[in-house]
């Protein structure tokens, strides 16, 4: 257990020492500094958070037994953290479950599956919080697979990464299996003993592959998004930034946004030409 802690507390810093650095003053409404200095320092944060100085250094080190979630909340407000930002720094800082994190089986209502029809022509897919793919849009299925044509069991989007058809649609895909395995690690410390996660980590400490990197120690989180390297079976190889957004309901969308989009694929002008029915989730 003590050695668990010790890895929170490591992502936790990182988080908040990573997000800090990217800010300068001038993003956050503070006067310029007359000296050069990356990022913000403490003080700022613990300024525009409404804490002290002392508090959000415990914090960033990993020294608070307990924290305040309404504490919490202003700093990752302070931060401008990303949605699935915010919810690591509660799972890492409070070990809270976060409220989108449901106990039950998410169903796509029709203002999600909207968003799916709003990213095309970019491959958009709604997972629950273990990753289990509930829907997905056209474009899905022309850049990775059709989510359709996978067993319901299988259906996941942390275990697709390791098939190889995944190997071929990603060029830097063990890039994008280490940062995969170490978000699901943080939301699985926060979750132990719920189903859906429960079953997930079980496939990954069986898979050969998988399982080295969930005993990785080392392994740690990114920003609220990635950049990977993406091949279109026609059209070749294009640099895409994905994003990962928590939304209400339990739900997760996950939009990938190629820079390359082959120009065969118009954008669709209703919700039903572009993305599919929630997927039958085989139970």
């Amino acid at each position: 257990m003590q050695q668990s802690d010790d890895v929170r507390r490591r992502n936790l810093s990182r988080l908040l020492i990573k997000q800090r650095s990217l800010l300068t003053p001038q993003d956050v409404g503070l006067p310029q500094q007359t000296r050069h200095h990356r990022g913000l320092e403490q003080e700022q944060v613990a300024f525009l958070s409404g804490t002290t100085l002392r508090w959000y250094s415990a914090l960033e080190n990993g020294e608070l037994s307990e924290v305040d979630p309404g504490l919490l909340s202003d700093v990752a407000t302070a931060l401008r953290l990303s949605p699935e930002q915010r919810t690591d720094l509660f799972c890492l800082a409070a070990r809270v479950v976060p409220p989108s994190l449901s106990h039950r089986r998410p169903v796509p209502d029709p203002c999600h599956l909207a968003a799916l029809e709003a990213a095309e022509p970019n491959p958009a897919i709604l997972t629950d919080h273990a990753w289990n793919v509930l829907a997905a849009n056209d474009a899905v299925a022309d850049w990775f697979e059709d989510p359709g044509t996978i067993e319901p069991h299988d259906r996941n989007a942390v275990l697709w990464l390791f098939t190889g058809t995944a190997a071929a649609r990603i060029a830097d895909i063990a890039d994008a299996r280490r940062l995969a395995i170490a978000r699901l690690q943080i939301v699985y410390t926060m979750c132990r003993g719920e189903a859906a996660l429960d079953a997930l980590v079980s496939r990954i400490k069986e898979h050969p592959v998988a399982e080295p990197l969930w005993r990785d120690e080392r392994a740690s989180l990114g920003p609220g998004f990635s950049l990977r390297r993406v091949r279109h079976p026609q059209h070749g190889e294009s640099p895409a930034l994905i994003t990962s957004t928590d939304l209400p309901g339990g739900l997760r969308l996950i939009v990938c946004l190629p820079r390359h989009l082959p120009r065969h694929l118009p954008r669709p002008t209703t919700a039903a030409a572009g993305v599919s029915a929630p997927l039958d989730a085989g139970i």
